[in-house]
Order: C-alpha cells, then sequence, then structure tokens
C-alpha cells in the first residue's frame, strides 16, 4: 500500500487531539481502570439506616425526580468504593475515587432477584443534557445483593465528565424483579472499553420493555472533572498523553462542517451518532453507530470526513485507515456501497469494495485479506453513492477459511453482500470504528471497469438472479 504524504502540523497536531477524544471519552465518562471486586452481602434496613420521607426528599431536591425517576426509591442503597468514599445522597466525589466498580448494598428479600442501573443524565452538561441518559452499568439478575454473581450488560465505567462541564449526578438504582429471573440474551453486552448503547439510554423504558417492579433503593453522588481524568485517558491510548478538549471545542453543531476547520470538528464522538443516522447508514446497513471515527486517508491526500464528496479518481488507491485501537484485540475492516446500482433502487445491495479480517491493532497488512481492495465503479447517472467503512473488534481470531478471497479484478461476485448477516455470521458485536464518503461518476469509472473480468465464482451467481442468499462472500 502506497503511504500517504506526509500530513502538515497543524493538521498533525489537531487530529492527535480530536483522535484521542474521540475512543477515549464516552462523552461524559472515562474508562475505569483496573478490576474491583464486588463480593456484597445482604444488608438490613437497619444497617442502612434511612427512611422514605428522607429519600423523597434528598431525591426531589438534586431533582433526580422527575429528571431520572417519578418516584422515590424504598431506601437509600449502601454504595462504598475501594477507595473508601461513600455515595451519600448527593456528595461531590472525585472521578479519582470512583474510578472502580463499587460495592452496593441494599435490603433485600429471600429467593428475589434484582436489577441494578447506573445513569448519568447530565450528558454533556446538566444545563443541556442533550445526550441524557449515559449509561454508566447494568446488571440483572441479582440474587440477594451478589452483584458477581448477577448479568452483567453494561461493564461498569467510572465518571469521566469533561472539563468545564460542571458537576454530573450518578446516580444508582435498584428495581426488584418480581417474576424471579428474566431472560435478558436479547438485550446488548457493551464492554468497559465501548460507548455503544450508552449515549442517550433510558432506563425507564428498559424498566417497562422487561416489566421490572418495585424501585427497592437507590442512591447518588455528584462530580466533575478533576486532573485524573486525562491520566485514564493517557493509559487508554497506549501511554501517549492525552490532549482534552473542553466541552465547547468538541460539541459543535453538525451543519457547520463547510470551512477549513471541517476536518477536525467532524472527528469527535458527538457526530458519528448524527453524521451515521443524518445520511441514514444506520438503519440501512447497521442498527448502530460505531463507537467512534475511524481515521481514513487516500493517496490523493483527501480523507474521509462523514459523509463528504470524493471522485473515483481521489479514491482509486486503497486508503490508509486508522483508529486508536486495543494492542491485545483483532479488528475486522469492511468497505462497501449500499447504494447499488442507485440510492434510490438499491436492489444490488450492498456492494463489497474491501475486506481485511484478523487485523493486529490497526496493522491491515498484517491482516488476512478476504477482498481486495476496488474504487468506485458507480454508473453514470445514478447519482451519490455512500461508500461504508466499518471496524469490529474481537478478541478471538476467526475463521474465515470458508470465504472466497475476491481479487481486485473480479467485478459482480462482489454484489449482495449484507453487513448484516455477515456480522450475524462471525458474531462480530463490538463495533469499534467507522466512516464513510460519498461519490458518483467521473471519467475514471471506465478506465476501472475495463480491468475488471467475470471470476469463476461469479457465474453461479449470475444465475441466481440476485437472490440475497446468493451472496458468494460473507453469505450463509
Amino acid at each position: 500500500m502506497a503511504p500517504l504524504s506526509p500530513p502538515s502540523s497543524r493538521w498533525t497536531a489537531t487530529m492527535a487531539i480530536v483522535s484521542l477524544w474521540l475512543c477515549l471519552v464516552l462523552d461524559d465518562f472515562s474508562i475505569a481502570s483496573g478490576d474491583a471486586t464486588t463480593t456484597t452481602t445482604t444488608a438490613s434496613a437497619t444497617s442502612i439506616g434511612n427512611n422514605m420521607s428522607e429519600v423523597q426528599q434528598v431525591f426531589a431536591q438534586h431533582e433526580v425526580i422527575p429528571d431520572v425517576i417519578d418516584v422515590a426509591p424504598k431506601e437509600f442503597a449502601k454504595i462504598t468504593y475501594p477507595s473508601g468514599v461513600s455515595v451519600n445522597g448527593g456528595n461531590e466525589l472525585r472521578p479519582t475515587q470512583v474510578k472502580d466498580q463499587p460495592r452496593v448494598e441494599w435490603t433485600t428479600k429471600p429467593d428475589a432477584y434484582y436489577t441494578l442501573f447506573m445513569v448519568d443524565p447530565d450528558a454533556p452538561n446538566r444545563k443541556e443534557p442533550k445526550f441524557r441518559e449515559i449509561g454508566h452499568w447494568l446488571v440483572g439478575n441479582i440474587p440477594g445483593t451478589k452483584v458477581e454473581d448477577g448479568d452483567h450488560m453494561y461493564a461498569f465505567v467510572g465518571s469521566g465528565p469533561p472539563n468545564g462541564s460542571g458537576l454530573h449526578r450518578y446516580v444508582f438504582l435498584v428495581y426488584e424483579q418480581p417474576a424471579g429471573r428474566i431472560d435478558y440474551s436479547g438485550a446488548p453486552r457493551v464492554s468497559n472499553r465501548s460507548r455503544n448503547h450508552r449515549v442517550n439510554y433510558n432506563h425507564r423504558e428498559f424498566v417497562k420493555q422487561y416489566r421490572l417492579g418495585e424501585l427497592v433503593a437507590g442512591n447518588f453522588y455528584q462530580a466533575q472533572y478533576d486532573d485524573y481524568v486525562p491520566t485514564l485517558h493517557a493509559q487508554l491510548s497506549s501511554g501517549t498523553e492525552a490532549l482534552v478538549f473542553g466541552l465547547k471545542n468538541v460539541l459543535g453543531a453538525w451543519n457547520s462542517f463547510v470551512n477549513e476547520s471541517r476536518a477536525s470538528d467532524i472527528l469527535n464522538d458527538a457526530h458519528v451518532y448524527r453524521a451515521f443516522a443524518s445520511y441514514e447508514v444506520v438503519p440501512d446497513m447497521i442498527d448502530e453507530a460505531p463507537d467512534c471515527w475511524a481515521r481514513v486517508s487516500f493517496k490523493s491526500g483527501r480523507q474521509a470526513e462523514g459523509g463528504n464528496r470524493l471522485t473515483p479518481t481521489q479514491i482509486r488507491n486503497p486508503p490508509v485507515v486508522s483508529w486508536n485501537s486495543n494492542e491485545r484485540a483483532l479488528y475486522t475492516l469492511i468497505l462497501t456501497d449500499p447504494d447499488v446500482p442507485s440510492r434510490d433502487d438499491p436492489r444490488y445491495r450492498e456492494f463489497i469494495h474491501w475486506a481485511v479480517g484478523n487485523i493486529p491493532g490497526n496493522d491491515i497488512e498484517r491482516g488476512e485479506t478476504l477482498v481486495e481492495y476496488l474504487g468506485a465503479i458507480t454508473a453514470r447517472g445514478t447519482g451519490l453513492h455512500r461508500f461504508v467503512l466499518l471496524v469490529f473488534e474481537h478478541l478471538q481470531k476467526l475463521d474465515f477459511s470458508g470465504e472466497p478471497r475476491i481479487t481486485a479484478q473480479c467485478g459482480t461476485v462482489r454484489r449482495y453482500f449484507s453487513t448484516r448477516n455477515f456480522t450475524r455470521k462471525y458474531d462480530l458485536t463490538n463495533l469499534y470504528a467507522g466512516n464513510f464518503f460519498q461519490t458518483q461518476y467521473d471519467d475514471y469509472v471506465n478506465t476501472l471497469q475495463a480491468q475488471l473480468r467475470e471470476c469463476e465464482s461469479e457465474r453461479s451467481l449470475n444465475e441466481l438472479n440476485g437472490a440475497r442468499n446468493g451472496t458468494v462472500f460473507g453469505g450463509p
């Protein structure tokens, strides 16, 4: 793969700052470092020591009622952190003190099961909570108060509110499961390095969906930025110094990407969701936006910027793609066009342009190339096509031996690819990074099409009349 020309120092500095912010900050919290034991014991009502009128008063005073719940819990949950601090009805704690998973106790019934939530309703700040709520922790089917024996759906993450965003409320809620154990197999599983499903979380909807019962216990604290937050970010960026933007430098209007600052503004977490939804990549291809942006840079000097327009000539060569990777993880990358033959008539959806599996870190050249890169062959008169690049994280090496290897000279065989089918087939549940751009016909398309030939695997495909189950690559 041909290397990119070195970017300007200004561009490099900007991108370094933003890319670090991107994947390492979940808008208002940081990832907890280290593991904490959550062994708990059943607490009696007297050991917790509270009455319902006091609970009601405190939750209402801090407006947890009605911002998060409608009725106060029966009692305060007892919550203590390994650092030695305790949660006490709105007291202020520092992110440094609450970085590890706490011990949670409440009054239980014999043989009962409970569901525990931890949410932040103040994202990006309490005055303008446009991302309310952030899901920090979710555990169901807890027998008594043995949280460690429950069904962990959202792994615990601590507090890391952005600098300048003021105090955030972090609310713990414990609901009884009146019918006993619940089948939570359909609920997403979110790791402590992922923000997928966490932003704009709605715990009320979850309570309704799974018919949870009485709100038996709860508590909350407040926290704002402290000096430990960038330390956590630095640890998660492989020792690179984390330069964190203030909130006002990160959140900007989506429609403002028209000047020279566009490249830096586009790459922030708040815009991932907006961009993928605005261009209908969600739901046309995927159900949830990626965790963060991937950097996609072409030899022509152009970059993907969440829907910007590039020409087939500019994207003729494979791009350099990078993301803030975990050195212990592997990644699988795909680049597809869902708009074949056109966005109005996507009867051949999707057309796979590139696929590389089992990538160590973000070293694509060491990955397993499944589909060689093919530039845009968008037909004349079909309008703009969305080209979507997605990066999935997985911990174990995947077996792609059953997939045909598709060369850059093969064309038709790339039709009818399905991102959803492919991810389901290989259990790719962690959509870690992504980006996309748009392109339409230019004269280079003719040159590229002249290089294509019919491959062996295409002959049978052409006889299937476009049936979805006829997908050659990534099919059932």
